[in-house]
């Protein structure tokens, strides 16, 4: 890995109990004074949230509560840290201060875990650094409507701290965070125009995405399943292809997700309640990669599905003898014709 190498240097004042009197500090190498402050020895983190399609910091924006691990350098749990505080998250300028004595250090960062509303939470939190795991609710996953989940982000950051003479100054330092939710929006049309009701369609999504090792990366885990946490219906286009129309044309439903992978085996399924047909039945992954233009043609796949973390599908279907032959899907551009329904 590599580290980030922090010296502080400067002079070190430090106080002492000896009112009026000089004396040598040995750990200081100054002289000290009975009205000087004590020495601040530690870190001052920066989190950013740039890990997104626009390259731009949205940490103050979309992080609301925050949870910092301190491990040493043989992963020994140290202590931990959190803020909550809406108003220091959401200031560019705001750092974490953390009094740590010279060594090395890992850092690592959770974004949404200390909110009210979290919707995971740590197993083995204060355990040595590779017995950390973070797990989604299961409790939340209910039928037939689903979680908004609150956004999950990680990061973390290796560091030394080569401590020299200094002034009350903690050191800088960066961890840089990334995105573990996704939000699916899907809308639903018939391709001749004919109304369609959001009572007559379910979606789900299934997946096995629920438990994360200290790494982030995923650990098997049961196959569970994401409903709607919104569904409805909304108008189409009026004649003047400018207006919302009233006529209910569309079926909508958004779905909150935990981070999807390359080697994922989530699906996408939609049935048709009146008749019990399976509509649509995908693998979600598969499909929600053709939304990667070639201007992200260096951008590796999963770097992709980490980074667009809200997504929207437009679903066209072909009526056919009373049923549902095939469905288009529209994506940005590109226009996907699905004649077998279970692909």
């Amino acid at each position: 890995m590599d580290f980030t190498v922090i010296r502080k240097l400067s002079t070190c004042l430090c106080a002492t109990m000896l009112a009026g009197v000089a004396a040598l500090s040995t750990s200081c190498n100054s002289v000290i004074y009975d009205d000087e402050p004590i020495c601040e020895q530690g870190l001052a983190i920066r989190f950013v949230y740039d890990y997104n399609m626009e390259n731009a910091n949205a940490f103050p924006s979309q992080v609301h509560c925050l949870t910092v691990f301190i491990y040493d350098a043989d992963g020994h749990y140290v202590t931990t840290l959190t803020e909550t505080d809406r108003s220091k998250l959401s200031d560019e300028n705001w750092r974490m201060n953390i009094d740590l004595p010279e060594g090395s250090y890992q850092v690592v960062a959770y974004g949404g875990m200390a909110c009210p509303d979290a919707s995971f939470s740590f197993e083995n939190a204060t355990g040595n650094l590779t017995d950390r795991r973070v797990e989604l609710d299961a409790d939340l996953l209910t039928s037939p409507v689903g979680p908004n989940l609150h956004p999950l982000f990680y990061g973390e950051a290796d560091v030394v701290s080569s401590v020299g003479y200094f002034d009350n100054a903690y050191v800088p330092v960066t961890v840089y965070m990334m995105k573990d939710t996704n939000n699916i929006r899907i809308l639903l049309h018939n391709a001749d125009g004919s109304p369609v009701s959001s009572d007559d369609f379910t979606f789900r999504i299934t997946d096995d995405n629920t438990l994360f090792n200290y790494d982030n990366n995923l650990l098997p885990a049961p196959v569970v399943t994401y409903w709607p946490w919104t569904q409805g219906n909304i108008g189409g286009l009026s004649s003047d292809d400018d207006v919302i129309g009233t006529v209910p044309s569309f079926v909508y439903a958004e779905l909150s997700t935990s981070r999807l992978v390359i080697s994922s085996s989530a699906r996408l399924v939609i049935e048709q309640q009146s008749s019990g047909r399976v509509v649509l039945s995908i693998p979600l992954v598969k499909y929600l990669l053709l939304y990667k233009s070639d201007n992200y043609g260096m951008m590796g796949n999963q770097e992709f599905l980490d980074r667009k973390s809200e997504w929207e599908l437009s679903l066209f279907l072909d009526s056919v003898a009373g049923g549902w032959g095939t469905v288009t899907i529209w994506i940005d551009d590109w226009s996907v014709r699905i004649n077998n329904i279970e692909a």
